[in-house]
């Protein structure tokens, strides 16, 4: 195999990156995995993302070398550590991840090619091929200390690389933390998306490995739905709403009196401002309030509008969602000083002014979990 040059540096593009994009045969495609099995495919898309972007491999923080040989396999070096959560020390689980991938063959559906060529139907229809292999071929661990160096099948790293039927873009450090299968399918599936997208209870039981699990829909719901949703509001920067849909002419419906089966689940994508990744870095930043805010923007706030050191760092999501959405914070305030130096509570009615300014111009709406981009109000069928 040929080694890839790459720098030791973290700063490198790859390091910075925290969109991953991902082929859309992978995010549908059938498996059930554990949630170390999950992060460490997303870790080889990562590496795969450098082909993507036309970049050289290179080190950064989780990757370590990379050779491609000359069938297109790809051997690489990855850190067992960067296949662990915040706060979790599960080495040997993390180490039975690679043991799960070579021992689970992989399906996938790829587009039909003869002669080199695509196939189509008699209507000019594009026609698809289930195909099966190992996701991986070998693997060796601790050869170097807390490393294990795995060897990546030629055609899983050609499906990392298949756009034909489309691709999902999603945050790496986002998916990294989530601590579900489930979640972290569906936080893949709905990444910003902008438009509701609808999927039979069947098929997601299908491609997250559940068919022969909750034979009652609403257990499904219940105990893999709502928990995956729980969790994205929580910690992710999307997460959705959804609807039932019961389809009368569905068969399991065929005839049935009384409640229908529900059939299929719409969900509605919205973005959660508050878990961002730029909200995220100037949440963790170090350094004070006035390093996150600006000088000139906390001192209007303290100088003008009677906010206390305290008051502007409780706040500080609210004004830092106002920035991300296009707010020009410093006009704003402008335009409501004559109000709010006449207010009981001049803090108050700014806070007040910046949600409702948030929700009426820029459709971002303060919850329990923090601001989140309104989505469609679902009401129950």
């Amino acid at each position: 195999m040929a080694k890839q040059q790459h720098p030791q540096d973290d700063n490198s593009t790859l390091a910075k990156s925290r969109e991953i994009i991902e082929s859309y045969l992978f995010s549908t495609s059938e498996r059930e995995f554990s949630i170390y099995s999950e992060r460490l495919m997303i870790r080889m898309i990562e590496i795969a993302q450098c082909q993507v972007l036309g970049l050289d491999f290179r080190s950064g923080r989780n990757i370590g070398q990379v050779e491609i040989g000359k069938l297109g396999d790809a051997r690489l070096e990855i850190p067992i550590k960067s296949l662990l959560g915040e706060g979790d020390s599960n080495y040997t689980q993390a180490k039975n991840a690679i043991k799960e991938l070579m021992l689970s063959p992989y399906f996938v559906e790829r587009p039909k090619m003869k002669g080199g060529k695509l196939v189509y139907d008699k209507d000019g229809n594009q026609e698809f091929e289930f195909f099966g292999y190992q996701i991986l071929n070998d693997c060796k661990v601790n050869v170097k200390p807390g490393y294990a160096v795995i060897d990546v099948n030629e055609n899983t790293w050609k499906v990392f690389l298949d756009f034909s039927k489309g691709y999902r873009r999603f945050d790496l450090n986002a998916a990294m933390q989530l601590s579900k299968t489930c979640s972290t399918r569906m936080f893949r599936l709905i990444s910003n998306q902008k438009y509701p997208i609808t999927y039979t209870i069947a098929h997601l039981k299908a491609m997250w490995g559940l068919k022969d699990k909750y034979k009652d829909n609403s257990d499904f719901l219940r105990r893999v739905i709502e928990p995956a949703k729980k969790e994205l509001d929580e910690k992710a920067p999307w997460s959705f709403t959804y609807c039932k849909n019961c389809t009368e002419s569905a068969p399991e419906n065929q005839g049935r009196r009384g409640p229908k089966t529900i059939v299929s689940l719409t969900f509605f994508p919205y973005q959660v401002f508050s878990h961002t990744p730029v909200a995220n870095a100037l949440l963790r930043a170090s350094g004070n309030v006035v390093n996150i805010l600006g000088r000139e923007l906390y001192d209007t706030l303290m100088k003008k509008f009677e906010f206390t050191a305290k008051g502007i760092d409780n706040n500080k999501l609210t004004f830092i969602t106002a920035q991300e959405a296009g707010m020009d914070i410093l006009d704003f305030l402008d335009s409501i000083a004559p109000y709010a130096l006449h207010a009981t509570n001049p803090p108050g009615y700014v806070i007040n002014c910046i949600d409702k300014c948030l929700k009426t111009k820029y459709g971002v709406v303060k919850t329990p979990n923090g601001y989140v981009v309104q989505g469609n109000e679902v009401d129950e069928p």
